[in-house]
């Protein structure tokens, strides 16, 4: 137990390239190490360094409180609390149909594409929505650095390396009349909270992200990027590219847990459950079909992770090429585990 937990952290510590602040949003995220780092073409091909590894060790935590699995193949009679947060998915946001920032190409497609677009809005609030092309790649990094160690820390070891969704083909993402009459149907549906008593409930959900802490209930809500609206498109208000795209990310993380692409592996909680306690994850992942945002965090490339919804006061474009209107992110996963008996 001692010989390979110290070859998982001498393995681990090769990983570390930079000393970054990752607590809340200051201004710091606009100077630092970084600040003069230009990076790739390619930020998903560079994840040594456009991945923000000093978030790793900040929440990677092994506690002494014992726990045990049910059927557990471990030699181990018990196990110890631990809990990690590990860059699972790639996500691109861009203006340009057929985009993959995160690989630095650009895909022509002209008959099933839509160019990102902005778009008059409500003529009484003169508002603006805007369109962003987008995709998903699942690129369980650790997965891949660390298959040689043993399966006491448990990465997420099943996942392949995949373009998971393109906006491209996805005929409702481009309309939000037909994503609305989707969504309008389903349980966990955002439509009845387009409203503005629920913007105002988005504030609260801003200072708890801010402060790390993002509240699940408000599911709704993107923290201080405010309401996500009724619809999984990426149609958004009128604002910064890069709050727009991060608004976009969240949708569609809801839009994969509804369909079960994405489980439960942290042990978070719901305020509105009246106390009963969801399933745990200490032996294993859990379906569940509704967007935990507290599981989540999302990083600029060769930026800070922070949670999803978090005040920013100032943002720096750090990853190369330098356009505003095309934004490459790794969005982190949190998992809590009993080390020594959970199957990975």
């Amino acid at each position: 137990m001692r010989n390979k937990l110290c070859v998982l952290l001498f393995s681990l510590g090769t990983l570390a390239f930079a000393a970054q602040d990752s607590s809340g949003s200051s201004s710091g995220d606009t100077s630092g190490q970084l600040s003069d780092h230009k990076g790739s073409k390619s930020p998903m091909l560079d994840f040594m360094s456009s991945v923000d590894w000093e978030f790793f060790y900040d929440k990677f935590s092994i506690t002494f409180n014992l726990c045990s699995c049910a059927g557990s193949s471990s030699d181990l009679p018990l196990g110890t609390k631990a809990s990690l947060v590990e860059p699972l998915i790639g996500f691109s946001a861009s203006n340009k149909p057929m985009h993959l920032v995160g690989l630095g190409m650009e895909l022509e497609s002209d008959v099933l594409s839509k160019r990102g677009t902005s778009r008059d809005g409500n003529e009484s609030n003169h508002d603006q929505a805007s369109f962003r092309q987008s995709n998903i790649v699942t690129f369980p990094i650790l997965a891949v650095v660390a298959s040689f160690l043993p399966d006491i820390i448990c990465f997420d070891r099943t996942s392949e390396i995949t373009s998971s969704w393109l906006s491209d083909v996805d005929p409702i993402y481009n309309n939000d009349i037909l994503s609305n009459s989707t969504n309008g149907k389903k349980p966990t549906t955002r439509t009845i909270f387009n409203n503005p008593v629920a913007d105002v409930a988005c504030l609260a959900d801003c200072a708890a992200a801010t402060a790390g802490y993002p509240m699940n209930s408000l599911y709704f809500c993107d923290g201080c990027r405010g309401n996500m609206g009724g619809h999984d498109t990426g149609w958004t208000k009128m604002g910064d590219p890069i709050e727009n795209s991060e608004i976009i990310a969240l949708k569609q993380l809801a839009l994969q847990h509804e369909t079960f692409r994405l489980l439960k592996t942290s042990n978070a909680s719901f305020t509105y459950t009246g106390g009963n306690s969801l399933p745990s994850t200490m032996c294993g992942d859990k379906i569940f079909p509704m967007l935990i945002k507290s599981q989540y965090y999302i990083q600029l490339a060769y930026g800070d992770a922070k949670s999803f919804g978090a005040m920013r006061f100032h943002y720096e474009f750090k990853s190369s090429p330098e356009d505003q209107d095309a934004h490459f992110f790794w969005i982190w996963r949190k998992r809590d585990f009993c080390m020594g008996q959970t199957k990975c």
